[in-house]
Parts: structure tokens; C-alpha cells; sequence
């Protein structure tokens, strides 16, 4: 496991020390921010959920997560219709966090936030011509 994370859990141990410890109720719900983050341990732990946390709190969090919640919740609906859909997506959820949390840099990337709304987009479409379609039967 530490070959695959490659040194992040030691980045988190430091974080965890240096910066969650002394957390105030304040810095829970908000987070202390990328600025603070960086000036207290010079750099990102590197696991997304980790990073979101300490740098928006649970609010942020919750925001960030949430759309995956929806996405999945999505793609188990669709799965009880359109099974490859289905298990097609959440195939590539699990798979789009699971490389949030060992490599980061995913959830909160410009980048790889044009794809995720490319994703959420279509999943939207799929469940919507499925309701649209169930409505004209």
C-alpha cells in the first residue's frame, strides 16, 4: 500500500500533526484554505479527500462529494434499466475516485473538471430520456 501511495501517507501523518490538530470550530466547516495549507507544510498531502477537507472544511467537501453522490445514485438508477450503462458508470466512478484518493490532483483539477461535467452531463441526458421515455409509454 505505501508503494502506491507513494510516500502520501507520510504527508498525511505530517498534515494530520501539523495542521487538523489544531483545527478550531471555524476551520472544520470552512477549512484554513490553500494559502495556510502551504505555508504550514509547504505542499498538498495529495489525497483528494485530505486536500478538500483541510483546505474547504466539511462544507467544501460536501460540495466537491456531492456530485459524485449524485452521479452514483444516478448510475444505480440506470443500472435497473440499462444494465451496461449502469454498471459502466459506476464502474468508472469508483474507478475516477479510487485514482482521487491514491494519485489526487482529480476532483479538484481544471482539468479533469471539463471531463466530469462531460460525464455528469450525459449521465443527466441518459436519466432524463429514460424518465421522458417511461412518461410516453
Amino acid at each position: 500500500m505505501g508503494a502506491l501511495l507513494s510516500g502520501r501517507l507520510s504527508f498525511l501523518n505530517e498534515a494530520i500533526d501539523l495542521v487538523i490538530v489544531p483545527f478550531g470550530f471555524m476551520d472544520v466547516l470552512f477549512g484554513v484554505g490553500v494559502d495556510q495549507l502551504l505555508s504550514i507544510r509547504g505542499s498538498l498531502v495529495e489525497i483528494d479527500i485530505v486536500d478538500v477537507f483541510i483546505t474547504f472544511g466539511v462544507l467544501g467537501g460536501v460540495f466537491f462529494y456531492l456530485p459524485w453522490l449524485l452521479r452514483a445514485i444516478w448510475a444505480v438508477q440506470l443500472l435497473q434499466h440499462q444494465p451496461r450503462y449502469g454498471i459502466s458508470f459506476l464502474l468508472l466512478i469508483f474507478t475516477v475516485l479510487g485514482v482521487s484518493v491514491a494519485a489526487g490532483h482529480v476532483v479538484n483539477s481544471g482539468i479533469a473538471s471539463s471531463a466530469t461535467a462531460l460525464l455528469v452531463g450525459y449521465l443527466y441526458k441518459l436519466k432524463y430520456d429514460q424518465l421522458t421515455f417511461r412518461e410516453e409509454v
